[in-house]
C-alpha cells in the first residue's frame, strides 16, 4: 500500500531530523532547524509533531518496532542464554543498519539518556528492555540465570 502524503512528509521531517542530530547533536538540533532542513513551516512541524520529543520518540520506536516484528519471534530457543544472546546480536545487527540508513542517529552521543525519573520509566517500557527483561525473567524462573540481580 502506497504511503499517505501525511505518512510520507512525516518520513522526510524523520530523515532530516537524523541528518542533523548525526552532525550537531540532538540537543543542537531546533525545531526550526529541522523545519528548514525538512523544507517545512514550523506551523507544519506542530502539525505532525507535539515537539521534538515526540519526534526522537518516533524515530526510536522504529528500533522497537523492528525488535518486535524481527527479532523477538526468533527468541524460541530453550535456552534463555541462547535466546538474550540472539536478542542482543539482533539489536546490534539493527543499530548497524539504522546506523547506515539513519546516518548513525542509534548511536550514542547522538541519542540523548533520560534526564528524569519519568522519562527513564517511560524508556524501560520500550521493547529494548522489555524483551531482555522476559527473557531474564524466565531464565530466573526455569533455574538457568541464578544471579542475585532483579531482571530489571
Amino acid at each position: 500500500m502506497p504511503k499517505s502524503k501525511k505518512d510520507a512528509r512525516k518520513e522526510q521531517i524523520m530523515k532530516s531530523t537524523i541528518t542533523l542530530m548525526q552532525q550537531i547533536g540532538y540537543e543542537e538540533t531546533s525545531v526550526r532547524a529541522i523545519c528548514e532542513a525538512a523544507n517545512i513551516s514550523i506551523g507544519s512541524f506542530y502539525h505532525y509533531f507535539k515537539d521534538k520529543t515526540e519526534l526522537l520518540n518516533l524515530i526510536l520506536g522504529q528500533v522497537d518496532l523492528y525488535l518486535m516484528e524481527k527479532i523477538k519471534p526468533l527468541l524460541t530457543n530453550k535456552s534463555d542464554s541462547i535466546n538474550l544472546k540472539n536478542f542482543a546480536l539482533g539489536f546490534a545487527r539493527e543499530t548497524a543498519v539504522s546506523s547506515q540508513s539513519y546516518g548513525g542517529v542509534l548511536s550514542s552521543p547522538h541519542v540523548p539518556l533520560p534526564s528524569s525519573n519519568e522519562e527513564s520509566r517511560a524508556e524501560h517500557t520500550r521493547a529494548l528492555y522489555q524483551i531482555p527483561k522476559e527473557i531474564i525473567l524466565h531464565g530466573q524462573e526455569t533455574g538457568e540465570f541464578t544471579d542475585a540481580y532483579s531482571a530489571d
